[in-house]
């Protein structure tokens, strides 16, 4: 069959409800299965970008159900989200601190899935009109007609586009944008959302820096950073209610808690530079896991900008300086007695 004639076949199976006031959208109802959606007509878009949605389904964002590219622009079919946009929540008195605070750890999640893709997805166009707050309290990311599919050997962005306010200075042709783009318009989201919370003005303040690699290098990261704004100190493994991940990470807590006992039973069959080495190997796990925790290296410059390889030269070196003060206290306390 044709795939035009495909196409408007599959489009009749919509029936229009009623229009919204937005130019362009419409409710429709598919007759196959009774589910309503949002039908947009799009004239400024991606394709390939909503082709990509259209076969992933997340909490996080208004889903897509289809893509038909016809003659007048794509048509897209979205989920129908029921709520209010962040924008008209901002506006609510009701609309209290702990609201805010869920709605920008949602926020955060919608970019890690988005930016989790293969490729990645930027959306471009972060602010407080393209963020959903469904009937359940959940932000949710909407409206994708500025974003892009990352590639790597892009040099710049041959397309303007963005909101005046929110987008980065690569969105103006410095640079290509990447995800540290969504995570600028992100940090300039949060400057209305926490105007006096001096504690969140240090995440902005990393978030909206000028330089790309300045910021932070990615949502997780920006999503850790805010959780210890907010006083929320999340144990590593427990972060993402996936059963696999938090079984695992039981088990490796259950193993870093009989070391030690290990240690005292085998000491006798190990000679005492495997003792040291051991040792020196569980401290760097501990200092990993409390820099993990309290997001200690993020919160130095040297560190948080450089590659992996550094921020992992910087938990051994931090593990080995406390291992020889620890020698040094231990050996001194030891002539004492």
């Amino acid at each position: 069959m044709d795939k035009n004639l495909n196409e408007r076949c599959e489009l009749s199976f919509y029936k229009e409800l009623y229009p919204l006031s937005h130019e362009n959208q419409t409710i429709v109802m598919d007759i196959t299965t009774g589910k309503i959606y949002l039908k947009k007509l799009l004239h400024t878009y991606t394709k390939e970008v909503y082709e990509e949605l259209s076969h992933v389904h997340s909490v996080w964002i208004a889903n897509i159900h289809a893509c038909f590219e016809t003659d007048e622009g794509l048509v897209v079919m979205e989920e129908w989200i029921n709520g209010r946009t962040l924008e008209e929540a901002l506006q609510d008195p009701a609309f209290n601190e702990e609201d805010r605070r869920k709605a920008a750890l949602d926020l955060c999640e919608a970019m890690k899935f988005l930016h989790g893709c293969q490729p990645s997805i930027i959306h471009r166009d972060i602010k407080a009109s393209n963020v959903m707050i469904d009937d359940t309290g959940r932000a949710r990311l909407i409206d994708f007609n500025a974003a892009k599919l990352v590639h790597k050997e892009e040099e710049r962005d041959t397309v303007l586009i963005g909101t005046e306010g929110y987008a980065a200075p690569e969105q103006y042709g410095f640079h290509a944008s990447d995800e540290r783009t969504d995570i600028y318009a992100a940090g300039k989201l949060l400057e209305i959302m926490f105007p006096s919370d001096q504690k969140v003005r240090k995440v902005i303040r990393k978030a909206t820096r000028m330089e790309m690699q300045e910021r932070y290098r990615n949502a997780d990261e920006m999503e850790r950073s805010l959780k210890h704004a907010f006083g929320i100190y999340d144990v590593p493994g427990f972060r993402q209610r996936d059963p696999a991940r938090r079984a695992l990470a039981l088990l490796i807590y259950f193993i870093l808690v009989m070391i030690p006992f290990l240690f005292n039973t085998m000491e006798a069959h190990m000679s005492k530079a495997v003792q040291t080495v051991l040792w020196f190997l569980l401290e760097a796990v501990l200092v990993d896991l409390f820099a993990n925790v309290t997001g200690f290296f993020e919160k130095h410059h040297f560190f948080a900008r450089k590659s992996f390889s550094l921020q992992v030269f910087g938990y051994l070196l931090t593990a080995l300086i406390i291992f020889i003060v620890f020698c040094i206290v231990y050996y001194s306390l030891d002539q004492i007695v």
